[in-house]
């Protein structure tokens, strides 16, 4: 092997590793820069699993996000978005509403007008149910 071909492959492959590296911090590095702040927490009526409604924000220059999860009963709420919705900006006082209507079915009341970005219909055997409001 040559040397020009030596420095050139030791390079390259120390570049890869640099790289790599650098997109391992940033995928788990990411959620650390999150933080969630729970608005209402919500059991079910059989008391298998709780309906969460928070905000999430992550960074200085990011936007705040309206969240809905579903966990179970004594699990806490994970450091990631909510698995059930996710919509711009912080709740209003009054115009959200999470609520259980059965032991099977979540019911949660929004904002007039607003777009949902994520809006699940079932979660773990949970059917899911929105209202707009008015």
């Amino acid at each position: 092997m040559s040397r020009t071909f030596r420095i050139t492959l030791i390079t390259s492959l120390s570049i890869m590793i640099v790289m790599g590296f650098i997109s391992l911090l940033a995928f788990v590095g990411l959620p650390l820069l999150c933080g969630n702040e729970i608005v209402k927490d919500v059991a079910a009526p059989d008391g298998r699993h709780r309906a969460i409604l928070f905000v999430r924000h992550c960074g200085d220059s990011a936007d705040y996000y309206t969240q809905v999860a579903l966990v179970g009963s004594s699990d806490d709420l994970p450091n990631q978005a909510g698995n059930v919705l996710s919509a711009p900006g912080k709740p209003q006082a009054g115009a959200w509403a999470v609520k259980w209507t059965g032991a099977g079915t979540l019911t949660i009341r929004t904002p007039p007008g607003l777009k949902l970005g994520r809006s699940e219909k079932n979660v773990d055997g949970i059917a899911i149910q929105y209202e707009p409001g008015k």
